[in-house]
């Protein structure tokens, strides 16, 4: 059997370049990124995410009312009831959900002059922080303000 020696060499010469292209081009494009990329989560998502949320009213009440209502509408009436410490234990496990662990938030709710804080601290400077009036019932509303940390 005769083998070509020039076939086998061109081979490994191709392989050889497709491997040194390979290189070259990972090399070129690993630091390029986007200039719209941001480093943590942005307040404002955060918000449009948690306010667009709309819940049965018996996974916060005990009542056999039940009705699909927004979220702000539950604050506010968990707020008026006096029950703060269950929607501030709820918005706390979807908050936790929301935003990767690495990172804080506080996130305060006024509603009628009454207040409720929500917090986790992860220390640092505030990365985005946002403000809003949610509708609530009628011409009500919730002032919102959500610090990323």
């Amino acid at each position: 059997m005769v083998l070509n020696r020039k076939g086998s060499i061109a081979m490994i010469d191709a392989m050889i370049f497709i491997i040194l292209l390979s290189a070259v081009s990972v090399t070129m494009f690993a630091n390029i990124m986007p200039d719209n990329v941001h480093d943590g989560p942005n307040a404002k998502t955060v918000c449009d995410d948690l306010f667009s949320m709309k819940l049965d009213s018996s996974t916060l009440f005990d009542t056999e009312d039940t009705q699909i209502l927004p979220i702000s509408t539950l604050i506010a009436a968990n707020m008026n009831s006096g029950h703060k410490e269950e929607m501030r234990s709820f918005i706390k496990r979807v908050m936790d959900d929301l935003i990767p662990d690495i990172y804080g938030y506080d996130i305060s709710m006024t509603f009628k002059g009454d207040e409720m804080i929500v917090e986790r601290h992860a220390g640092g400077d505030i990365s985005s922080e946002y403000s809003c009036s949610q509708p609530v019932v009628g011409s009500m509303h919730i002032d919102v303000r959500i610090r990323l940390y």
